[in-house]
Parts: structure tokens; sequence; C-alpha cells
């Protein structure tokens, strides 16, 4: 709200000084709230006037106002020195919702807490009788805050909010006072935003600022917060460098140079843990600068680290050792520990620094569970299902959006569940308008999420869904700004880029850059140009067994097929594989063919196979033999005559498995005795005394 222009206020000392010492008193008792008031106004004055310019002891006092007693303040403060009379109040539009009596009471109310002082003694010849005046320091301070009280989230979040405040007619011309250059008309809000965001104009903005000092703490607060920063957490890290907290000069320059605004922030009826004075840069302008060439991290760039289809050929592994190894659980329904590390031995991932221990198996087990693709089974062991045989078959883009989906679902206990869900969607949305392959830096979708999330606190009715979930539960956990975008960019990390949908640049040993690659394009969605007309084939097959994958953007299926039948020992700019006996062996375990591997080598390899290659692969596909295991019941008689008449009875068809010998045939083991032997009985046949005591026993069962 901009002040209009008026005579200096009157301070409070010379307000004071006219009022009667049972006045002051009183007006003690509301300010400072305990003990028995002084007996001089000497005394009383000056704890009044201390009182009056604390922006805390305001607030507090504040909230004992009335809607009605907070619009006559209002009034009072766009009025000249902070002062009207009865005529000008009782007359103005903006009480029409009050009748004389009720203005009269508000008046004497704020006269008794001292907010308001009727005008005594020789003020009277200044502002005449019957006016009221508020003390020029608590005008100050209630000037500072009041106002911010109204605007939504999204005038103080964003520069098309705080521009739509402005006259439409009028709003072209200024703000292209303040472009360098501007040879087409401005029209609209969305064009003004366009052209003050534009990084090279953002950038002269900034350096234009006439405060050095201040340059540096709005770079700051956008390339370390993201646009919103505390005065707190201000106070905490500025050290001797940047000049102390100053809000209401920072407001003023950041507004007139449309940078953005301070002010005091009350967040937790959103239900998030922010009350604090903050600096806050426009959002659209955060994503700019971020979102820029000259945004990046300024560090050069020492290492990429990208794990394409790693998971997925992980999951892969595990199906497959659990579909070939008999795992049991424990007690509790979980894996044994020698088990599971016996599984993360072959996992690609569990030799990457990026995660800790356990990490992969957990995300893996979880996943495959809650995707059922394993299931638990009565005797505490844990089987293959349907769904679990077919991973392999499924297509790659399936097999992405199964595992995204499970990422966006999972949670645990002690996590946000009001607010992170929308952020994650949010999220992913923000991160499908990336260029694919071009580096950002990594805050840049972690914030550009947040500040669109609190810009529409108000539009998306966030505070009355927060109060429904959780007004009655005192144990609710509130994330703060800041925790909101490192939730994201955690989340960001330890999972989208696991799933090998975005590649992170490393900056002196830290990660600062993410890249969403075209592996991620196709787990979102994003077409990615076709290229497959102009690229070579990937593959080379040399006579010593290594194989060369190069990696182009989208080979992501061809390497999970070769992570099958292969051990892969290196990845950088492209992949390094190795055919030994025993990947041959295992592939062939589980299902692939001879065919299988060598269509595949000869469809994608850039020269003919050794033959060498070829033969062997053979060679030791040939050695592997298969064999099964099948639980049942022998019945054995004299002659095969026996066997046929048994076979003709009909009710015995569904309990016989197998002939295995003229006189010999396999039954289920788990059949009813007592049904076969009254059926055999009917024909003539009789089933002889058991040979074994637990044959026995299950004749006196049946």
């Amino acid at each position: 709200m901009n002040k209009m222009t008026r005579k200096e206020p009157v301070i409070a000392k010379k307000i004071f000084s006219q009022l009667k010492l049972p006045d002051l008193q009183e007006s003690y008792q509301f300010w400072n709230g305990d003990g028995t008031p002084p007996d001089s106004a000497t005394k009383i004055i000056p704890v009044l006037r201390e009182r009056m310019m604390n922006e805390v002891v305001v607030r507090r006092r504040l909230k004992s106002l009335s809607k009605k007693l907070i619009d006559i303040l209002k009034f009072f403060l766009r009025s000249e020195s902070y002062s009207s009379n009865m005529q000008h109040i009782i007359t103005s539009q903006v009480f029409s919702y009050m009748n004389q009596y009720e203005i009269e009471a508000a008046l004497n109310a704020l006269q008794k807490r001292g907010f308001v002082c009727a005008v005594r003694g020789r003020l009277i010849a200044e502002f005449g009788r019957k006016a009221f005046l508020i003390p020029g320091e608590l005008g100050e301070t209630l000037q500072n805050f009041l106002w911010d009280e109204e605007k939504e989230a999204y005038d103080t979040f964003s520069l098309a909010g705080f521009l739509e405040k402005f006259d439409a007619s009028a709003l072209g011309a200024m703000v292209s006072g303040f472009l360098a250059e501007c040879a087409d008309p401005i029209d609209a809000v969305d064009d003004a935003v366009a052209r003050l965001a534009a990084p090279e104009e953002l950038e002269r903005r900034i350096d234009s600022l006439d405060d050095e000092a201040l340059r540096g703490v709005v770079r700051m607060a956008i390339t370390e917060y993201g646009g919103v920063m505390p005065r707190g957490t201000y106070e905490k890290v500025r050290g001797k460098s940047f000049p102390p907290w100053d809000r209401l000069r920072w407001k003023s320059t950041l507004e007139d140079n449309f940078l953005g605004t301070t002010r005091h922030l009350s967040l937790g009826e959103y239900g998030v843990n922010h009350f604090d004075e903050t600096l806050v840069v426009y959002r659209e302008l955060v994503d700019s600068y971020l979102g820029s060439a000259d945004g990046t991290r300024s560090e050069p760039l020492d290492e990429i680290r990208t794990l394409g289809v790693d998971l997925i050929s992980d999951i892969s592994s595990f199906l497959s050792f659990i579909n070939h190894n008999k795992i049991r659980l424990t007690l509790n329904g979980s894996i044994y520990k020698t088990a599971v590390k016996k599984i993360e031995e072959d996992f690609i991932l569990s030799k990457k620094e990026e995660f800790e221990e356990n990490n992969i198996f957990d995300f893996v087990y979880s996943f495959c569970l809650g995707n059922r693709m394993i299931q638990r089974k009565d005797d505490r062991q844990i089987g293959l299902t349907v769904k679990g045989k077919s991973w392999d078959r499924q297509p790659l883009k399936k097999k992405l959006s199964s595992i995204l989906s499970f990422a966006f679902d999972e949670w645990e206990p002690g996590d946000d569940q009001f607010h992170m869900p929308r952020l994650k969607k949010m999220f992913i949305e923000n991160i499908k308008g990336l260029d694919i392959n071009r580096w950002y830096d990594v805050m840049h979708i972690p914030f550009m999420t947040r500040n669109a999330y609190l810009a529409d606190l108000d539009r998306n009715n966030i505070r009355d869904a927060f109060q429904n979930c959780y007004q009655y539960n005192r144990n609710t956990r509130m994330m703060d700004i800041q925790q909101m975008a490192n939730a994201l960019f955690q989340w960001m990390r330890s999972r989208f880029f696991l799933l090998g949908l975005v590649d992170m640049g490393y900056h002196g040993g830290k990660v600062g850059t993410m890249m969403l690659n075209p592996l991620g394009a196709k787990a979102l969605g994003i077409d990615v140009p076709d290229k497959s007309a102009l690229k070579q084939k990937p593959l080379i097959v040399n006579p010593d067994f290594e194989i060369i994958l190069f990696q182009d953007g989208d080979n992501y299926d061809l390497i999970t097929r070769m992570d099958r039948f292969a051990e892969r020992t290196k990845t950088d700019n492209a992949y390094h594989y190795k055919i030994t006996v025993s990947t041959i062996e295992k592939a062939v375990a589980e299902g692939m063919t001879v065919s299988d591997i060598i269509t595949l080598l000869s469809e994608n390899s850039r020269v003919g196979i050794p033959q060498n290659v070829i033969y062997s692969i053979r060679e030791w596909a040939e050695k592997v033999k298969f064999a099964r295991i099948r639980q049942a019941t022998l019945l054995r008689v004299r002659n095969k005559e026996v066997i046929d008449r048994i076979l003709q009875a009909g009710s015995l068809k569904d309990i016989v498995l197998e002939r295995i010998a003229p006189t010999v045939l396999m039954i289920k083991p788990d059949f009813d005795r007592k049904t076969l032997a009254a059926t055999l009985e009917a024909k003539g046949i009789f089933l002889e005394k058991a040979d074994r005591p637990e044959e026995e026993a299950t004749d006196r069962q049946s």
C-alpha cells in the first residue's frame, strides 16, 4: 500500500503529554501487561513509545482487536498525519456497515488501548476539536505490516500478482520506463512479466541497484534459498560481508525495481512452518535466473554420473534369483541378511558410491512386493507371480511407468503427507518442461516447484484443506519453506536419479547441476526426436569376448537385455561388457536361448560377430541341463491291466499326474486315500496294507 503524501505524524511524546494520568495508566496496562503502572507521565510515556515501536508487541496487541477496530485504524493510516475527526469517519462510505453509536464505541475502545488519542491542548489549534490521532511511532509500525495482512500469497510471491494491482492503462508506460529496450508496446500483465523476467533484463536491473550490498543479498536469496529468504536465516549466515536486515528500505527498493518485496509472512494456517519477516524475489525472476545459462553453478563440471537402466537390470536380477533359489523369510517376514548379501552381489547399483548399503535392495524388494511380482507363501518362502515372470518381456516404457508410479506413492511414517504429494505432482509437471540433454542448476526445479506452490496457496484453497485435515491434530509435522525445496531435491536425487531419468553433474566434489536425459523423457511421455535413420548400430563384439555398447540416448532396452547374459565391467561414455561361461549359463537357466543371444548381437553389431564367440556361446549354453523336482505319491500294482482299469475310472482323473511305467502311476501327494480306496474296491482292486509308518498314519487319518 503506497502511503499518501501527508504532513509529518505527531510523535507519541507530544500526544501523550496532553493526556490525563488515569488515561495514560490505562494505556500502560494494555501495552505493558503486568505490574502496577507508574504514578507519573514521565515514567509511562517512554514505555508506551518503546512498546509501540516494537513490531512483535504491536502484532500481539493487534490480535485483541475486532475487525471493526482494525478497519478504523486503517482509515486513520490512510489519512494525513494519521488523523481524522468524527464527522469524516461517520460520513465515510467505508463504514456504511456501522451506525454512529458503533463508530463512537469503536473509537472509545481504541482510545482505552492507546491506539488512538483524542486531540487535546495545543493540538486542537492544528487539528480541530473532536479530532483523533494515531501516535506517529505506532502509525509507522502499523504501516510496516498491516497492509501485508490483506495480500494473498499470489501477490507476494508472483510478479504477475504484484503487477495486477496497478491500473491496466498505466501498466505499459510504467514497466517500459524500467526496461533497457522496449520497442514494442506492453499491453498485458503476461507481456510485462515476460519482459521483466528476461535473463539479460533481470541481470541489468539487479546490477543497477544503487546499494551494492543489496545486490549481493538478492543474488544470495535466489541461488541459495530460491528467492525466499527468512530474516532468521539471513541473520545466521550474513556474517560481515552483508548489511544488517533493513526491511523497509529493501521493500521500497525491490518493489520499485520490480524485483521482489519484504514483508512478514505467517504461513502456519496453510500448514507451513514459517513465521518471520521474509525477503521475496518474485518466482518468475527466480525461474529465469536459475533456468538460464548464467544461473548455473560457476564451478567447472568435473564429473557426470548417470545410471541409465541399471535399476531395471537389478530388478530383473532380483526376480531371477528368486526364481532359481529357495528364499526363506524370518518370523517377522523379512529376508535373512545372508540372502540379502548374496542378492546384492549381483546388483549393478550396489557397486555405485551414491547409495548406502541396503538402500537399493530395500527399494527393489518393496517395488516387487508392492507390484505383486513376488508373493510370500505359506511355508515362509518367496516365489514369483505371473507378473514377476513376465517382467523381462514388458516394454521399457511400461517398466519405467510402473517404477515411477511406485516412487510417487511410497512414503515413510515421518514424511509430510499433506504438502509432498501435491509438490511431487507439480515437480513432475515442471521437469517435463526442461530441454533434454541440457544442464540446469540442481535446485532449479525444486525451487520452481516450491515457489509456484507457495504463490497458489490461496488459489488452491490450501488453508481450508489443511484445516479440514489437521485442525484437531496437534502433532502435525509442518515443514518450513526451505525443507520443502530440500525434500524435492532429495526425492529427485534418491528416486529420479535412481531410476536413471536424470543425470547429475558434480562441481568441486558436490552435485551442482542436473540434466533430463532421453530415458527420463521417455518415462515422462515426452517425444524424443527419432535419429534411427542416422545412427550407427551400437555394438562392437571383439574376439576376446568383450562387447562395447555405445550409448546414443536410445539404447536403454538393449542395455537391459545385455545385462541378462553379459557382465558389465565398466560404464563411462560407453558400456563395456564381458561374456563368460557363467554369464551364459545364468542367462540360459533364466530362459534365454542361444538363438536369442546371437540374434541380439547380430542385429545390433556394427561388424560381424567373431566365429569363436558364436561357437563358445553355443558350447557354453549346451552345458546347461535342466531337471525338475516334483512331489508325488506312487501307486504300484503287479500287472499293467490293473493300471488300465484304474485309468478308466473317470472319478480318479483329477488326482492322477502321470503314468511313469506300465505298472506305476504318479498321483498327487495330497490325494484323498479314502475316496481312492472306495473307487478301486468298486472295480475289484484293494489297497494293500501300508509298508511304512507314515503311510499307516495316513491310513488311520483317512
